[in-house]
């Protein structure tokens, strides 16, 4: 998820990069868009996560990969509660 976000994907641009040059354009459909606020939490996430650990966003996907699966929460999951569990988990 972060690299396609950051670098894209089997030559794609990023979905940063997408969003910046073509804004709301580029995503087709309402399944394209639930998919991208899922993958804007999930990234807004990771940088808030690395910016208050003062880690790289890599660094910061891993922690919170892994205590995604120990809390066996999935992607879904974790973004309809991300709140609470940014609250509990990452300290």
């Amino acid at each position: 998820m972060l690299e396609e976000w950051e670098h894209g994907r089997n030559g794609n641009p990023s979905i940063a990069k997408a969003e910046e040059k073509w804004s709301t354009k580029w995503r087709k459909g309402q399944q394209q868009q639930k998919a991208f606020s899922r993958r804007t939490i999930l990234y807004n996430l990771i940088r808030e996560y690395a910016k208050k650990k003062r880690i790289s966003h890599e660094e910061a996907a891993v922690l919170i990969e892994e205590q995604r699966l120990v809390q066996k929460y999935t992607l879904r999951k974790l973004t309809d509660k991300w709140k609470s569990f940014q609250h509990q988990y990452l300290h």
